[in-house]
């Protein structure tokens, strides 16, 4: 996703938390802190990576948005997750 995003992305800082299955079908989950958030995707800064394209779950504010993992960077704060949208979400 990157910049890819046409639409006007909100900076947040608000806990999330990710869930997805690893490649043995086992559940993981973790917890991260938004970062930006636009009706197309999300990118959320978190401790471990996520394997690109992976189908996740985020978890923001009570409200379960499918999506799936385009990119997972390393950073100073652990690792950069870029998610894109499964539908456009109605943003709180």
């Amino acid at each position: 996703m990157s910049d890819r995003r046409y639409e006007r992305r909100m900076p947040k800082s608000d806990p999330v938390e990710l869930r997805w299955r690893d490649a043995d079908g086992a559940l993981q989950s973790m917890t991260g802190r938004l970062f930006d958030l636009s009706p197309s995707g999300a990118c959320v800064i978190a401790n471990q990576p996520v394997h690109v394209l992976s189908a996740v779950t985020l978890t923001h504010n009570g409200h379960e948005f499918a999506a799936s993992v385009r990119y997972a960077k390393r950073c100073t704060e652990g690792y950069m997750i870029g998610v894109e949208f499964d539908a456009p979400p109605t943003l709180p």
